[in-house]
């Protein structure tokens, strides 16, 4: 997928293939809190993601964590919230 977002130059320096695109990162894991950020289940996925995407020139507008999927696989209130929130910040 990394081929299809980045390009390199003569040089073989990476180029943005979707410079100026934006981006809302969305992880989840059953591993519950504060456990998923001790043993980094989702914030190295986020951080692997964020490299990523940031080579390929997509602007990272928000970044939404949901621990503990297993026990709780509804969307609460505060997470709903916390959607809607970055929804409107992509739109902006």
């Amino acid at each position: 997928m990394v081929y299809g977002m980045m390009g390199e130059n003569r040089y073989s320096m990476p180029l943005p293939l979707h410079k100026g695109k934006k981006a809302i990162l969305v992880s989840t894991c059953t591993t519950p809190w504060p456990f998923n950020v001790w043993f980094r289940q989702s914030r190295g996925t986020v951080r692997a993601l964020r490299e990523i995407l940031k080579w390929s020139g997509f602007r990272i507008v928000s970044v939404i964590e949901k621990p503990g999927t297993k026990r709780q696989p509804d969307l609460t209130d505060k997470d709903m919230k916390r959607c809607r929130k970055a929804i409107r910040k992509l739109l902006c």
